[in-house]
């Protein structure tokens, strides 16, 4: 909803549409998510259109699906940081929720 003046819009449209495919495609995670993007703090799958997500290194994850009006913030306390594996269960988690309930 634009932020609703709690987040600036200019912010929201630059995550959301900003980042360069190009710059993914020769990074790191570009097998992980090959139409991804990076940009503001947040990643963009490149999956389902206009989700974006951020992730924090033990375990918690901000998912938000627009089309969908579906917000997930999930806590965490992984003592070890940065387990791919755990990442990819959460977000197939997040789009499984969002899907079934958008």
């Amino acid at each position: 909803d634009g932020g609703l003046g709690a987040i600036d819009e200019g912010y929201l449209a630059d995550v959301f549409t900003g980042g360069s495919h190009d710059q993914w495609a020769i990074g790191d995670f570009k097998d992980m998510y090959p139409a991804g993007v990076y940009r503001s703090c947040f990643y963009r799958p490149g999956v389902d259109p206009d989700v974006v997500m951020g992730v924090g290194i033990y375990g918690q994850m901000l998912y938000v699906d627009r089309p969908r009006g579906v917000v997930i913030a999930k806590q965490s306390s992984w003592e070890q940081p940065d387990e791919s594996v755990d990442h990819d269960d959460a977000y197939r988690m997040c789009q499984a929720l969002a899907r079934s309930l958008g």
